[in-house]
């Protein structure tokens, strides 16, 4: 059993921490091209959010879109515990890396909610965790797909965010946003958790009890806890989040 022995933390984290440095060096490119299209009015920490903002939707496309494709081709058919390809590894080291570079933003002066500080917590441990471990990554690679609905939740900020500066625009383009957001929630965060479940109960053709006494039986103690609390802490996140989106529409 590959328990990431073979591998030392500081070697993992050479990935990383260069996807990381990119989008750092991104967002220091992007900054003055930002900054010379935003009024002259948008505050410091808009304009550092707004090109955030830029490489997050970027980032969502890529990672979310390319979980997709991992869990779409049948990567994980019939063992959700062993599969490590090429572009998992990928996947999450950009994720580990954009999510480093994010935080580094928000305690710049992003000013983001504790429970987007325990997205990011929980995101970047789970994806080092997975990397060292390389097992049962099919559980955080199905939550990574719940990326994509970033974009629209970006496409809302953005719009709020050129209202505030005095950029005006038609009332429906917001709501149109809004109604994205709460649906695109509503289709892949709420029920990710969820759905992960069933998949791997179905692949191995058993039960929730059998996958924790079988099937995950002689993991590390780590991952099983691990990937058990991961499971729950993101599904009760995206529940939190989704039923904001709805409430937000409804105003």
């Amino acid at each position: 059993m590959n328990n990431g022995s073979t591998e030392t933390l500081s070697s993992l984290m050479s990935a990383p921490l260069l996807y990381a440095f990119l989008a750092a060096s991104l967002h220091v490119s992007l900054s003055p091209v930002v900054a010379s299209l935003l009024p002259k009015n948008a505050s410091q920490t808009q304009r550092l959010v707004f090109t955030e903002k830029i490489l997050s939707t970027v980032h969502a496309a890529i990672v979310g879109g390319g979980a997709a494709w991992v869990i779409g081709s049948g990567t994980f058919a019939g063992d959700i515990v062993n599969p490590y390809t090429p572009l998992i590894k990928h996947l999450f080291a950009i994720y580990t890396g954009y999510s480093l570079y994010d935080c580094a933003i928000m305690a710049l002066g992003a000013r983001e909610p504790p429970p987007i500080w325990l997205h990011h917590i929980f995101g970047i441990a789970g994806a080092i965790g997975s990397m060292y471990y390389k097992k049962v990554l099919f559980v955080p690679t199905a939550f990574m797909i719940s990326e994509i609905s970033v974009i629209p939740v970006n496409w809302v900020w953005f719009l709020q965010t050129l209202f505030k500066v005095g950029i005006k625009f038609r009332p429906q383009t917001l709501r149109i946003a809004l109604i994205a957001r709460a649906l695109t929630f509503l289709a892949l965060r709420t029920p990710i958790g969820p759905a992960a479940a069933y998949y791997a109960v179905q692949q191995h053709n058993t039960n929730i009890s059998g996958l924790w006494t079988n099937v995950m039986a002689g993991l590390p103690s780590v991952v099983r806890y691990g990937t058990a609390t991961n499971l729950v802490v993101f599904s009760l996140l995206n529940l939190f989040w989704t039923i904001k989106s709805i409430k937000r529409v409804s105003r």
